[in-house]
């Protein structure tokens, strides 16, 4: 497997906070509807159920991200098509500021040697800013810590 580990940034907003936030994804839809038009276009089309967001895209077709591990801590969705994929969301607290929380991503993916050329720089913008988006999620602002 390869992993893209993204950005890190800081969000004024509780680890068990933004960890409730992902309870029942489809509660999450005005959240989603406040991310920036050229964010939601990166994205592609995207449907919240319950426990999983379905991602459309004209490239890759559907892709659903299910939760697969849910803590205040941490929050790991799988999507099985049309590739093994894993998100990895890491909520750390800040050492001396509990209303506040380091978020990290990582993308492991089982990839062909041969398509790593073409979707690994991808793949790397995507946890990039996936970081942002749960910030997005989580109502906050968010400042990159690199």
């Amino acid at each position: 497997m390869s992993t893209y580990k993204g950005k890190t940034v800081t969000i004024n907003v509780p680890a068990d906070v933004v960890a409730g936030k992902f309870d029942d994804l489809s509660a999450m839809q005005k959240s989603f509807d406040n991310i920036p038009a050229e964010m939601r276009e990166k994205m592609g089309d995207i449907r919240l159920e319950p426990q999983a967001i379905v991602v459309s895209n004209p490239m890759a077709g559907e892709m659903r991200f299910e939760i697969e591990e849910r803590t205040d801590n941490r929050i790991v969705m799988g999507c099985s098509h049309p590739m093994r994929l894993v998100m990895d969301i890491l909520l750390e607290p800040v050492a001396g500021n509990p209303d506040a929380t380091e978020v990290s991503t990582a993308v492991e993916v089982d990839l062909p040697f041969f398509l790593k050329p073409l979707l690994g720089p991808r793949l790397q913008q995507a946890a990039d800013g996936f970081s942002v988006l749960v910030a997005n999620i989580a109502n906050a602002e968010c400042a990159d810590k690199e």
